[in-house]
């Protein structure tokens, strides 16, 4: 029997509830209805609604089935919107024998013919196809046992209902609609920042001036829906059905009061209105103005400054023991965020994770432990000045399939035709259909991919970009898959290299719906944003990989978008890997789990914003507006040249407040012992290129205080500085030298998040030295306007562009802290030495000299103190030590799964 298709019938009995594909029971009439020799039958839903990429499975059900029953025979009329997929012969018939083609799109769809031979009887599923929307619009799908392929039945020749037909109207998906009302507000500006939410999907509805919304174009399944609006308490409702019809959800209010945001209206509501009561216009910010000291200090640290809060300790939840796996041999099960779907065409927007999968292949590899490009499917490149390159082909790699039938199908080795055409169907300035994720971006660095012979391809750069190899074409960045040419010509398409198009549905849509990769591993079988099973090729008869020797037989991914979740699945052994939110990251690693990653963790630091040291435009040489030099505060000065003394006096105070924190405490304390200490923003303390003796800040209060008090001759300090807002007793323990300094938290949550817990623990190291210190914890949309316009004075702790520790250290550094980006996002400064360091790193082609620039840069950035680090948050996997013996994820840049050959199993 030809029954286990990817183990499709057996898996699609269990109901997806969230994302595209559901599955729709026939109706049954029973055997006793219609009489015990009169068979009869029944199609599924005569209505359905499905957006574009959506999917839906009907079955065809007979009942009263006599004895001696020869076969079935179903004929589905369909358009060019759809594709019918997945077409089975299953159920209560056995020796069925599939006669129709595998995916049929625009034309005419045959069922299944079944042999004579060990006929079972009965009522049940004959037959089920699965309707795939290619394209938006209304639509109606005949279905029929009568026309030219008639049902047989061998007793009598006579076929089954020879009149049923079934007209199922599909329409572009269902909406939901309903009205959000907002407690003693009515008026659209209210309206105007509110906000409902559908999960999962994740998309937010427009609110109108009455408080109406509407979700368009919904497939079936079952919702929730999240209601929000600043200064209202929220409110969800949940198991909304959509199934055959649009849906009208009940009104729902949100209460006024929520006025701090924590989800509470309390006492804390109540006395930030009575302290502002009367207030019409926001108060101009000015010194007197300024917000009480918020700074809370981690607890084992010297005692606070006055008025400052004290920490509340989380308790810590007890270990979790390994459990039992529930998961078969050599099969491992993996919770991630999201599986998306089966998607095989870059322009299509094929998913950058398959090559982390080790489904497909891209061009490079990135050595973890020196950061140094290395061959996959691109062999070797070599330069023409900084204008064109060539890349040598590894022809190795074969592409292989495997299909409905479970059998290995390979469509030839990749040449250059395949990597070429690869490239330019993914490029938007040379195939304008594509939506792929770097689209874009391929379309800033080159121009069409040309095949120079069978295992070379070349190309022009449009700009050239030192990482164009790390970056954009490795495993560890963001890269693209390689895919084959002649799959498409196999399926009917006519391919243009050159242009990167593919002329003909049928090869698109056989793209778009499987992968054809050169990984190690094959796609068993996948439902989209539900989960996807992959299996060494090896294992179902393939020759071994030419390159990595998976240890696992099978990976599952399973899609579970709430880490509670995840969590609660890996504690108890029905997923032996799971993506971990730092809450929960403890009480595993407590336990005995093992953990892995891809080193891609975000970096928190402190940027001392207003130092603008540039003078003249880096884009247009025009003398640049520099408000922030007007402001005579601590960390701030001009240039060296423009004022030496000054600028000495800043660079000391700076490096002070870099060796004034804890960043060991402070790991131990927010982060649970998960994260690591960060010196210098940018850049792993743990790299090996890190110069540990001259490049950390260690944990001295002492000498910050001796710095700021003016006793230490390496960095001198005159007190030339304002001084407002600090009280004798302040001024007392540092010799008459101290200030006040304001830290905006939004890096990692904000203010409401880890970002603002790790903020108010600096700030209270920072008044434990005597310094008068104020957390600000705003909306960032606030507070990027002084970003932007180059006004911001205010220390940030944030991670600020490149603050993630998954980048090459040879990678390009502080484009964000130059003028090369005024009108748009920057750091806070502007400082001449990193535009020249940036400028050359960005055109150096040799990653050794890249290196060596980027040594400079941090040893400079050290020098100055411009952007200490704190911490690095963690971005880990838990791992079942009963099922899991290790898995090096390799590094990356870009993801937080890597090389899933590499997971080993017990």
């Amino acid at each position: 029997m030809l029954i286990g298709m990817r183990n499709w019938y057996r898996d699609r009995l269990i109901i997806a509830i969230a994302g595209t594909t559901a599955v729709v029971a026939a109706l049954f009439i029973t055997q006793a209805a219609l009489g015990a020799t009169t068979p009869a039958v029944t199609f599924g839903q005569t209505s359905i609604g499905l957006g574009t990429g959506g999917s839906t499975v009907i079955d065809i059900d007979v009942a009263g089935v006599p004895a001696g029953v020869d076969g079935i025979q179903v004929n589905i009329q369909h358009s060019s919107r759809f594709s019918v997929t997945n077409p089975l012969c299953a159920g209560i018939f056995t020796g069925a024998v599939l006669t129709a083609p595998v995916s049929v799109t625009g034309g005419t769809l045959i069922g299944c013919a079944f042999l004579a031979a060990d006929i079972s009887t009965g009522d049940g599923t004959a037959m089920t196809f699965q309707l795939n929307r290619l394209s938006s619009g209304d639509e109606t799908i005949r279905m029929a046992t009568t026309g030219s392929f008639a049902t047989k039945f061998a007793d009598d020749g006579s076929p089954i209902n020879p009149a049923l037909t079934n007209n199922v109207d599909v329409r572009s998906g269902f909406s939901l609609s309903g009205v959000l009302n907002l407690q003693v507000r009515s008026d659209a500006e209210a309206y105007g920042v509110a906000h409902v939410t559908i999960i999962p999907g994740g998309q937010t509805a427009s609110i109108g001036a009455d408080g109406s919304y509407t979700f368009s174009n919904i497939d079936p399944g079952t919702y929730s829906l999240f209601a929000n609006a600043h200064g209202f308490l929220t409110n969800q409702i949940d198991g909304v059905a959509v199934s055959s019809g649009d849906v009208v959800v009940p009104q729902t209010t949100l209460r006024v009061g929520d006025v701090n945001g924590d989800g509470a209206v309390s006492i804390l509501d109540i006395s930030a209105v009575a302290s502002n009561f009367g207030v019409g216009e926001p108060r101009a910010w000015t010194s007197g103005g300024a917000a009480p000291n918020t700074s809370i200090p981690i607890p084992g640290t010297a005692t606070p400054a006055a008025g400052a809060a004290t920490a509340t300790a989380t308790p810590t939840p007890a270990p979790v023991t390994p459990p039992t796996p529930q998961s078969g041999s050599g099969v491992a099960l993996v919770a991630i965020q999201s599986v998306g779907d089966e998607n095989g065409f870059n322009e299509a927007q094929s998913p950058d994770f398959l090559k982390n999968w080790g489904v497909t292949e891209t061009m490079f590899l990135r050595n973890p432990a020196t950061d140094a490009t290395e061959p996959w499917i691109g062999q070797s490149w070599t330069l023409t000045g900084l204008t064109s390159a060539t890349i040598d082909i590894n022809t190795s790699a074969v592409f292989r399939w495997l299909n409905d039938f479970d059998v290995v199908e390979t469509f030839g080795s990749v040449g250059a035709e395949d990597v070429a055409w690869s490239m330019n169907n993914a490029n938007a300035c040379v195939n304008s259909s594509s939506i792929h994720g770097q689209a874009g971006d391929f379309c800033g660095l080159w121009g069409a991919w040309s095949v120079v012979d069978a295992d070379t391809v070349g190309f022009d750069f449009n700009f050239f970009d030192s990482t164009w190899a790390s970056e954009f074409l490795n495993e560890s960045g963001q890269a693209l898959s390689i895919f084959s040419a002649q799959v498409l010509r196999d399926h009917s398409g006519t391919v243009d290299i050159g242009a990167g198009t593919v002329t003909g549905v049928t090869a698109a849509t056989f793209a778009r719906a499987n992968i054809v990769g050169t990984g190690p591993y094959l796609v068993e079988e996948w439902f989209a944003n539900d989960r996807a099973s992959l299996v060494d090729a090896e294992v179902v008869g393939a020759a071994a990989h030419w390159k990595h020797n998976p240890s696992a037989d099978r990976i599952t991914f399973l899609q579970v978008p709430d880490p509670a979740i995840r969590s609660t699945l890996l504690s108890t052994g029905a997923v032996d890997v799971a993506r971990l939110d730092l809450a929960d990251l403890k009480q595993f690693t407590d336990g005995g789990f093992l953990t892995t990653g891809t080193g891609n963790d975000e970096q928190l630091g402190i940027f001392f914003a207003g130092n603008l040291w540039e003078t003249a435009s880096a884009v247009t040489g025009d003398p640049l507006d520099r408000p922030t030099l007007i402001h005579d505060l601590a960390w701030i000065s001009k240039s060296q040249a423009e004022d030496a003394a000054d600028f000495e006096e800043a660079k000391s105070i700076r490096n002070a407040l870099a060796r004034a924190y804890d960043r060991e405490a402070i790991n131990d304390s927010l982060l649970g012992s998960q994260g690591h200490r960060v010196d210098v923003m940018y850049v792993p303390s743990s790299h090996s290129r890190f110069n540990t003796a001259e490049w950390s800040y260690a944990y001295d209060p002492s000498l910050a205080t001796q710095i700021i008090r003016g006793e230490n001759s390496t960095w001198p300090v005159t007190g030339n500085y304002r001084k407002d807002q600090v009280t004798s007793e302040q001024q007392g323990l540092l010799n008459n030298n101290a200030f006040s300094v304001s830290l905006y938290a939004q890096g990692s949550g904000g203010g409401l998040g880890l970002g603002g817990d790790v903020t108010d623990a600096v700030a209270g190291y920072w008044a434990d030295i005597g310094l008068q210190v104020f957390v600000m914890k705003m909306s960032y949309v606030t507070f990027r306007p002084t970003i932007v316009s180059r006004s911001n004075t205010h220390p940030w702790v944030t991670a600020c562009d490149k603050g993630r520790e998954g980048w090459p250290w040879h990678t390009p550094k502080g484009l964000v802290q130059t003028s090369l980006t005024r009108g748009g996002f920057s750091c806070g400064f502007e400082i001449p030495f990193i535009l020249t360091n940036y400028l050359a790193t960005t055109v150096e082609p040799d990653e050794a000299t890249r290196n060596s620039l980027i040594d400079d840069y941090v040893d400079y950035v050290h020098d100055q103190a411009l952007q200490p680090g704190i911490v690095a948050v963690p971005n880990l996997w838990g791992m079942n030590p009963n099922k899991v013996s290790s898995w090096d994820m390799g590094r990356s840049s870009s993801d937080d799964l890597g090389r899933a050959w590499n997971l080993v199993l017990n």
